[in-house]
């Protein structure tokens, strides 16, 4: 009978520790977001920076187009989206998306040119695999989810002078 109470015991503690977490979780009431820097939403032109380079710690071979894949493919990503003019030169932007990381993190920093304040940071990690062609899904959903993050960015983005500006 001892035994049979020990598990009932058990049971309940069991259950009241799985259920606790929903509960009061419930009540946790979460500040709203913050506002995005302006300076996103109302720039024009926008330089884009290879700063991963070749110092990926991941083998260039493990992804077809070695090195400069990432640069490659976010610039494409970034001139078929056209929210932004893309310039040759960094003294032509108002920002620089600077891609600071590429595997197994990819990176893109935000900074306004004319005062060198990072405004932004996003990252998606890719996910590694064993299979080549695995490893080339994983980049590019990697790559889709870094693309979404700044089109989710400038849509949340308020421009000054308009309402839930700074």
């Amino acid at each position: 009978m001892r035994t049979d109470k020990t598990a009932v015991i058990s049971l309940i503690a069991a259950l009241f520790l799985l259920v606790t977490p929903v509960v009061f979780g419930q009540n946790v009431k979460l500040p709203p977001d913050a506002p995005v820097p302006a300076e996103i939403a109302t720039a024009k032109k926008v330089f884009i920076s290879n700063a991963a380079g070749e110092s990926s710690t991941y083998p260039n071979t493990m992804l077809n187009g070695g090195a400069d894949r990432c640069y490659n493919q976010f610039y494409a990503g970034m001139k078929d989206w056209g929210r932004y003019e893309l310039v040759p030169a960094p003294g032509d932007a108002d920002l620089i998306f600077e891609i600071s990381s590429c595997v197994p993190n990819f990176q893109v920093v935000i900074t306004d040119r004319e005062t060198h304040v990072v405004l932004w940071v996003s990252s998606e990690p890719i996910q590694s695999a064993a299979m080549a062609a695995n490893r080339e899904k994983n980049f590019d959903l990697a790559m889709t989810s870094i693309m979404e993050d700044m089109k989710g960015l400038v849509a949340r983005a308020t421009p000054i002078g308009t309402s839930g500006g700074h």
